[in-house]
């Protein structure tokens, strides 16, 4: 009459073990695939944007005041992308605001040039339209070309001046290609357009015109 008892106390203990089992085979389970998805999920790449100014500033202007915006037009944030055959593209944004990075660079020129660009009555508007690295890699080689377009707009007084700067370049290589040299042909690429759209004839003249 007595085993009764101990054989479903027995087997009572059995099925805890069991569960305790179960969990813990959950656990390992739910930490495994945690640390999987993590795995995958890795940061985005991302590049350096410094524009590379080769084109000293020469004084134009006497200390005139002017307010400089630059926007942000493009309909995704990244600047390089490498595509190959059958594989999702990867994607390099860069690491800092565009718009933040070109308006500094715009700045420091125009300022060397004597304008103030603190604030003023005339207003200088930047868009960036487009600003990207294409790159088609194969297991040989790799193609790319890029392409910068900026719209500048400026408001003084009764007077409007628009221009559109476009700057367009292409390279290729064997193998595969290197992301920091695609970083530094972008950011010559963006100071190029940086010197030609202040350095612009009929900007300065339209400028310059009381």
């Amino acid at each position: 009459m007595s085993s009764l008892p101990n054989a479903k106390a027995s087997k009572a203990a059995k099925n805890s073990s069991k569960a305790v089992k179960t969990n813990s085979y959950r656990t390992i389970l739910s930490v495994s695939f945690v640390t999987l998805l993590s795995a995958c999920a890795t940061p985005p790449s991302q590049v350096i944007v410094a524009p590379q100014v080769s084109q000293a500033a020469m004084p134009i202007y006497s200390g005139d005041n002017i307010s400089l915006a630059v926007v942000d037009l493009r309909p995704s944030n990244h600047l390089i992308q490498i595509l190959r055959k059958d594989k999702p593209a990867e994607l390099f944004s860069p690491a800092q605001s565009l718009p933040d990075s070109l308006s500094a660079s715009l700045s420091q020129y125009l300022n060397a040039q004597g304008l103030n660009t603190q604030g003023g009555v005339t207003q200088m508007k930047v868009s960036i339209e487009k600003a990207l690295v294409s790159v088609q890699q194969s297991m040989v080689k790799y193609q790319a070309s890029s392409e910068i377009r900026l719209l500048v707009n400026i408001n003084k007084g009764d007077k409007t001046y628009s221009q559109v700067l476009t700057s367009k370049g292409n390279s290729n290589g064997p193998i595969k290609a290197d992301i920091a040299v695609l970083e530094r042909d972008l950011n010559q690429q963006l100071g190029k357009v940086i010197s030609e759209l202040a350095n612009n004839p009929e900007l300065i003249a339209f400028m310059q015109n009381n």
